[in-house]
């Protein structure tokens, strides 16, 4: 459960520009609560959720769930990042579900982040 100090000093750093992210999303119930108490800029699908949608079929109770988890999570002024991306199959169902942002193999191996500078370059 959220305390109200909590919720408080995460509404106090939205409030002074600070962008926050809740990360491993879609877990669990409680945390669509938690996008109306607390003023998040994005939210991180939980990856294992990702890749197990995957697997499922297109009209299993998951795919339905997180279909319509997102335009809920986007009702809350929140984005949606998904990681786990490996397959073209998998970007474009996350963009036909309305995923703002997506991670993985699909995109280039991971690195460290000072080695980011020198594959842009």
């Amino acid at each position: 459960m959220r305390s109200p100090e909590v919720v408080d000093n995460l509404n106090t750093l939205a409030d002074m520009g600070i962008r926050t992210m809740l990360e491993g999303f879609g877990t669990a119930p409680d945390e669509l609560a938690a996008l109306e108490d607390v003023s998040v800029s994005c939210v991180r699908f939980a990856r294992r959720l990702v890749e197990r949608q995957a697997q499922s079929a297109t009209d299993s109770p998951l795919t339905a769930a997180l279909t319509t988890l997102v335009p809920l999570v986007h009702r809350s002024g929140a984005k949606v990042i998904v990681d786990g991306v490996h397959t073209d199959e998998q970007a474009d169902w996350w963009a036909m579900a309305g995923a703002d942002f997506a991670i993985g193999d699909r995109y280039g191996p991971a690195c460290p982040p000072g080695d980011l500078a020198a594959r842009l370059t």
